[in-house]
């Protein structure tokens, strides 16, 4: 017998509070917040719970392309929606690995087809896969595949600016999240170099208050 709740730890300990001395087997959390906060929430949640066991038994990133207003100032670009879908499995399960639960079950294996499944009230819900309808693995599938083969992930973030999305001569570094973005130009450049890698190249920029 579980009890599941979305995101907040606060949802969870009203529950609990509502249930008295009733104790379902384990508790379920279902995550869609910040990358970044993962980490501090399933903490809270465990701390919660204790000492029944928690499970993170849902979370996902969508790779639609609206879906980056949930990012503020990643870019709304295919190659960046992956990366970051990537991130934040890997954010998730490093989490999760670090607390001492177990693996998080990601949601989704494939993206679903607007025909072959229910109306949506976003166009984001067809997008959670981590294979697309064509079958081809996003860079999140990756992630997954170590995840559940070692018990590890990468946990660098394109700090040498390596990994680079966009087209030719409007390339940008992935990953990166760009705040005012009016205030300047950024770009990938691969005429300078450090260590053998690219750089990231900042113009057009000005003071700011």
């Amino acid at each position: 017998v579980t009890v599941s709740v979305t995101n907040g730890v606060s949802t969870l300990l009203n529950l609990r509070h509502r249930l008295g001395g009733v104790r379902p087997n384990f508790w379920d959390l279902h995550y869609y917040g910040p990358a970044g906060a993962a980490y501090a929430t399933f903490a809270a949640a465990r701390a919660a719970v204790w000492p029944t066991r928690l499970y993170i038994g849902e979370f996902g990133f969508s790779t639609w392309s609206g879906n980056a207003s949930e990012v503020p100032g990643l870019p709304a670009l295919e190659g960046d929606l992956d990366a970051y879908q990537a991130y934040y499995y890997a954010s998730v399960e490093e989490a999760t690995a670090t607390l001492g639960l177990p693996a998080a079950a990601p949601w989704t294996l494939y993206d679903f087809s607007p025909r072959g499944a229910p109306p949506q009230s976003s166009p984001s819900q067809y997008q959670y896969g981590i294979y697309r309808l064509n079958g081809s693995a996003k860079p999140a599938a990756t992630v997954i595949r170590r995840f559940f083969s070692t018990g590890s992930v990468n946990t660098s973030f394109n700090q040498d600016f390596a990994q680079v999305e966009g087209t030719k001569g409007n390339s940008i570094p992935a990953l990166w999240q760009l705040n005012r973005s009016g205030g300047g130009t950024f770009a990938w450049d691969s005429s300078v170099t450090y260590a053998g890698t690219p750089s990231a190249q900042l113009s057009g920029t000005t003071r700011a208050c």
